[in-house]
């Protein structure tokens, strides 16, 4: 599916157009499966969407209260995931961490797959989270040096634990400046559209 949404994007795109897709990496799922294989687990024993869901949630707390240790690393794992997923409504719930195939995957590998495809990276939605400054200043100074931004960013999500990414791909040949001035931006509108959890394609 991860081929042909990719493949979708390349041949559907116009000459400036942009693609947003929005997908589940590591190494923050990492954490995340652990919580998602036990919700499946116990769930698949039954039928309907809503009693799914009602077990899944009370699997993820039973295991709370049972963990052995009151001050685990994994109790508190456990409970920070349990703070989430009591925030998040059962669609969400249903389509991420019951969905029957959910496979992550680090942003370098996204990123072969859209440059094999003739795509490239021009940003992500979530632009402050490409700035450098949350990064400790060692982290930084490192960062900095490197002139390959996909592997820059591979390594801020390394430095983060990074578990969800929103991805915007533009043609191969476009030329890019990620010099963002604010007499640059005057003037300029975004349309946006997209499909939950699939990909939205944008054209100028």
């Amino acid at each position: 599916m991860r081929d042909a949404i990719i493949t979708i994007c390349k041949e559907n795109l116009s000459p400036n157009g942009i693609a947003y897709v929005s997908y589940n990496t590591l190494p923050g799922w990492n954490v995340v499966k652990t919580i998602r294989d036990m919700m499946v687990y116990h769930s698949q024993n039954f039928g309907d969407a809503e009693t799914r869901l009602r077990e899944a949630r009370q699997m993820l707390n039973f295991t709370i209260e049972n963990s052995i240790g009151d001050d685990t690393l994994y109790r508190q794992m456990l409970q920070q995931e349990a703070r989430l997923v009591s925030e998040s409504a059962d669609g969400y719930l249903y389509h991420d961490h019951l969905e029957h195939h959910n496979d992550p995957c680090y942003f370098h590998e996204f990123m072969s797959k859209a440059v094999d495809k003739g795509l490239q990276y021009l940003g992500d939605q979530n632009f402050p989270a490409m700035n450098l400054s949350s990064c400790a200043e060692p982290a930084r100074s490192v960062l900095a040096q490197m002139d390959d931004i996909v592997r820059q960013e591979q390594y801020i999500d390394f430095l983060t634990n990074r578990r969800f990414r929103r991805t915007m791909l533009c043609h191969a040949d476009v030329p890019i400046s990620r010099d963002v001035t604010s007499d640059r931006l005057e003037g300029s509108s975004i349309v946006r559209c997209w499909f939950p959890r699939m990909v939205s394609i944008l054209s100028t």
